[in-house]
């Protein structure tokens, strides 16, 4: 019968377990660091009720078979369409809706983009679900001399397997497999940082996500989510209030950085909080953003206008390129150590992509394990992208017409809480004293 480890419960992840579940009689266990859901970029938090999508923001399904799933969460009250007002916003303030005739989806108007990760892991029989478990980037993943891979969280095996797959990239994905002897997929597991993409290695970038909440009518009303174009500062804003239909007193808003702005000012998330850095960024995007929508700060501290927020940095933010093999499958399979990989990064960055990666494994391994995929190719830039983070990197697409986004990688974890504003003379960004902050994640 055999058994799969799955590491990082994503949409690649769930799709891959979902589809093992189909074609395989192997038993299954995915481990995650998730620890209110699973779903990696997929993810909301509620805020005051309200879903709020601090990464991906919407998603199109263009492939058929992707197609099909989506109609299906449509059908189960997963996903819905974005009928709402978006497109780009102009530098002169003018908006201009998207014309491209492309259907995007969000969440649901109960949890957000949240919902899809949630169905996915709930459809799930027989595999055996691990959330909150931290797989060491040293020596979390050992293999053994039969062949098998231990999978370690604190210094304890919680579990063996005859095949494991790794399900998210980055720094920890390439030093979990750094001391394997399956150096091939280590090599494509290899990362660099940069907001250009590295012809050899995989390159990922920094974005800024930063969740305001303000009065009404502080932002512009005459939109639900727009590209700012040509901003050096923000890439994406949204209203989650207005985006899920849920009005109240004040509003829920998402803005994104692009990711030469997250660059210049990268610094660890954990060294982020009431920081100088915290500061400056929330007042570059939040100017920016009013700047864009006509409504000046002259003699206006924007620290005033805020309520709310709370800033996140994602180091590892938004894939700028994609692997390209040789044979066109959108994931890897190393035959000789049973060991392989799914993601974004190895189709398009968009949840289409990661849920493609992910099926098309499970696939294989219910039919051909024994052959070998994905392992020769090339890196390529990351431009033919259609959605998974959405999150404010523009694209020009002449076939569509207009703009489409391309998407984030797995973004680091929250420190949770979020931050109230105080007035000038109080510590920006900081909880008074030591009281609960406004926010509450739930």
């Amino acid at each position: 019968m055999g058994s799969v480890g799955i590491i990082g419960g994503g949409i690649s992840g769930l799709s891959l377990a979902c589809a093992l579940e189909k074609s395989s009689t192997y038993s299954i266990s995915l481990y995650d660091t998730g620890s209110r859901a699973f779903g990696g970029r997929a993810s909301s938090r509620k805020l005051e009720g309200i879903p709020v999508d601090h990464s991906v923001q919407f998603f199109i399904a263009k492939d058929p078979q992707f197609q099909k799933q989506t109609e299906d969460w449509e059908n189960h009250g997963v996903v819905q369409k974005w009928t709402g007002s978006i497109g780009t916003l102009n530098a002169d303030s003018s908006f201009t809706s998207f014309q491209d005739q492309l259907t995007r989806y969000i969440g649901s108007s109960d949890h957000g983009i949240q919902a899809i990760s949630t169905h996915m892991a709930a459809q799930l029989k027989r595999c055996k679900l691990y959330s909150n478990v931290w797989v060491s980037p040293n020596n979390g993943l050992r293999h053994y001399e039969d062949g098998r891979w231990g999978v370690w969280v604190n210094n304890k095996e919680v579990g063996r397997h005859d095949m494991v797959v790794i399900a998210h990239n980055g720094k920890c994905a390439d030093r979990i497999t750094n001391s394997t002897p399956a150096r091939r997929v280590n090599k494509l597991l290899q990362v660099t940082f940069s907001d250009k993409p590295n012809p050899s290695k995989m390159t990922l970038n920094a974005v800024y996500s930063l969740v305001v909440e303000v009065d009404k009518k502080v932002f512009s009303n005459s939109f639900e989510g727009v590209f700012l174009s040509k901003s050096s500062v923000v890439s994406w804003m949204a209203c989650n209030s207005r985006k899920y239909n849920q009005p109240g007193p004040t509003e829920i808003w998402t803005m994104l950085s692009t990711p030469a702005f997250a660059k210049k000012h990268k610094v660890p998330q954990e060294h982020l909080k009431g920081t100088d850095t915290e500061q400056l960024v929330v007042e570059a995007m939040v100017t920016e953003a009013l700047s864009y929508m006509g409504r000046g700060v002259d003699g206006v501290d924007p620290r005033d206008l805020l309520k709310n927020f709370k800033l996140q940095l994602w180091g590892a933010g938004v894939p700028t390129n994609v692997w390209n093999s040789a044979d066109q499958k959108k994931f890897i399979w190393d035959p000789q150590f049973k060991i392989g990989c799914v993601g974004d990064w190895l189709a398009t960055p968009s949840i289409e992509g990661a849920w493609l990666s992910g099926l098309q494994l499970g696939q294989h391994l219910g039919d051909q394990p024994r052959v070998e995929v994905g392992l020769e190719g090339r890196f390529v830039p990351a431009g033919d992208s259609s959605g998974i983070g959405d999150i404010g990197v523009e694209v020009m697409r002449p076939e569509y017409g207009g703009l489409v986004l391309r998407d984030p990688t797995v973004p680091i974890r929250g420190r949770g809480g979020f931050s109230r504003v105080q007035g000038r003379g109080g510590g920006f960004g900081k909880i008074k004293n030591n009281a609960k902050p406004h926010f509450s994640a739930r």
